[in-house]
């Protein structure tokens, strides 16, 4: 039993011993890896991490430049657009505050020379122009347009031709250097340009031949404005109609150089600066020895003081200080004037300048009244009423029969 119980104790020592030691082992191995392969797959999945947080930064920030390229793409295209209107919009401006400025110099009724301040506005269109597009047509046109006939910039406007060579304005401009040149082929290659394309109406050159062939052989004429000056030159250069007759445009004195041909022709010359009524009114005092006369399309502002020593001769007054003229109108109306729009006006053009003929009528009326020829008078008579009628100017009429 002793023998037993020693040796099952021995058996149990054994056994605790071996486990013991296995135990050890294994505890011994699991703390031997543990070191390497823990910390191991700690640091993979740390650094996975960390590798996807980079990228994923990575990626917001990319996309957030993008975001912000976009933006900046589309402010800048957007910044573009503006800054291109605005170029229109000045561009535009300009344009409009050039052209509003000659226009309002040319209808002036007692100056063709522009204001000060039309001048400043001009100008400074002209600048902006050359700064911003000195090859348009803008700049060279305006440009030769603001010296107001100076033809020393000359080169602008026939450089604004080549741009827009079909350009009615430029060829008025062009006829206008032309004839301060003595260019007449020119001047008649340009008139007949004006005068098909319409911009020089019809019933203006009409009225213009009768205004020619109202004027004494060898006559001074005064002429104003576009429609009035142009078609005079039309019928004279392209119609050969009085070819005698020296017309002298208002607009065109404030050319230095066509001041400098009248000179040579024997004018005198006001010292006036600006060139409208009073400087006209020097003009013809100083010159009266030549008997010049003025067309009747010239504002009435220009006959005002000058009344007195106006005499009616057809379509235009002659002035005449010491009354030596001899004037026959109703030679004139019987044998020279084409009365074309009187019996034929095509239009209100026409029928608006057919008053004009009102003074004469009732001049040559007078002449009959004198003459007793009552046949005359009631032919005469027919006339007078189908202009009035056609032109409504009943209440002019009234007062120049008064």
């Amino acid at each position: 039993m002793n023998l037993i119980m020693k040796w099952f104790s021995l058996f149990l020592l054994t056994f605790f011993f071996v486990l013991s030691a296995a135990s050890q082992a294994v505890t011994n191995s699991n703390s031997n890896a543990a070191p390497q392969e823990v910390p191991a797959a700690s640091s993979e999945k740390e650094i996975s991490i960390e590798e996807e947080d980079v990228k994923n930064s990575e990626e917001i920030q990319i996309g957030s430049k993008k975001k912000s390229l976009v933006k900046s793409t589309q402010l800048e295209e957007d910044q573009t657009d503006l800054d291109e209107v605005q170029v229109v919009q000045d561009f535009n401006s300009k344009q409009e505050q050039f052209v509003s400025s000659k226009q309002a110099a040319n209808y002036q009724r007692t100056q063709r020379t522009p204001s000060a301040e039309q001048q400043r506005t001009m100008n400074d269109a002209v600048h902006y122009f050359e700064t911003h597009s000195p090859e348009s047509f803008e700049y060279h046109y305006f440009k030769y347009l603001s010296g107001n006939n100076n033809i020393t910039l000359r080169d602008h406007i026939l450089k604004a031709e080549s741009l827009r060579p079909e350009n009615s304005d430029v060829h008025i401009q062009l006829v206008a250097l032309y004839t301060i040149e003595k260019q007449e082929e020119h001047v008649s290659d340009y008139l007949v340009k004006l005068f098909k394309s319409g911009r020089l109406p019809e019933s203006s050159t009409i009225y213009a031949e009768d205004v020619l062939l109202s004027c004494s052989q060898g006559a001074v004429l005064l002429s104003h404005a576009f429609e009035d000056t142009y078609s005079l030159w039309y019928q004279q250069h392209v119609k050969g109609i009085r070819p005698d007759v020296q017309i002298i445009s208002i607009d065109l004195i404030q050319s230095h150089a066509y001041r400098d041909q009248l000179v040579a022709d024997g004018f005198r010359i006001p010292t006036i600066e600006i060139i409208g009524v009073e400087f006209v009114e020097e003009f013809i005092q100083l010159n009266s020895d030549m008997y010049p006369s003025l067309s009747m399309t010239i504002p009435k502002e220009y006959f005002q003081k000058l009344m007195p020593n106006l005499f009616i001769q057809g379509l235009t007054f002659v002035f005449d200080q010491k009354g030596d003229v001899k004037i026959n109108n109703a030679d004139l109306w019987n044998n020279a004037l084409k009365k074309h729009l009187i019996s034929a006006a095509k239009d209100d053009k026409g029928k608006q300048l057919s008053a004009n003929y009102l003074p004469v009528m009732l001049t040559v009326r007078e002449y009959y009244q004198n003459e007793q020829n009552e046949e005359k008078i009631e032919e005469l008579d027919i006339e007078i009423v189908k202009v009035v009628v056609q032109s409504k100017k009943q209440s002019v009429y009234s007062k120049l029969k008064e």
